[in-house]
């Protein structure tokens, strides 16, 4: 099981860590207080998740609860590790952590499957826009 703890900022070019990890700084919202996880194993990081614990969609979605909403805004699996199951779990700790809140996750297309195994729902925007990301809503 991962140990999961509270960590500040960020290391650009960690060594095994891939795009992902390079584009952490550059994606951050600086309108939002944002809370980052890291998830650890013998005390080496394999993986980092950055939370917006107080989100606000900015267009309209059907069949969502009211705001705010916990946000995983991006989460990061190390070169190695990918494909494990940290993910999986990762978000699993999260979820259990914000247990009785609204959890929601932007996620790029090619990670749209990870988010239906985990057995999220994929919400609907009110007006269709093809750019945007897919939305996926964790039920409470």
């Amino acid at each position: 099981m991962l140990e999961m703890r509270e960590v500040d900022g960020f290391t650009r070019n960690w060594p095994g860590w891939g795009q992902g990890w390079s584009k952490w700084h550059e994606n951050a919202r600086r309108d939002r207080k944002a809370v980052e996880f890291g998830f650890f194993e013998n005390n080496e990081e394999l993986a980092r998740a950055r939370i917006y614990p107080k989100s606000r969609l900015d267009a309209p979605y059907v069949g969502l609860p009211a705001e705010p909403y916990v946000e995983i805004d991006l989460v990061v699996v190390r070169d190695d590790k990918i494909h494990s199951g940290i993910g999986s779990e990762a978000i699993s700790r999260l979820a259990h952590l914000y247990q009785g809140h609204e959890m929601i996750a932007f996620s790029a297309a090619t990670a749209e499957g990870f988010w239906v195994k985990m057995g999220w729902t994929r919400a609907v925007r009110r007006h269709r826009d093809d750019f945007a990301a897919a939305l996926f809503h964790r039920p409470v």
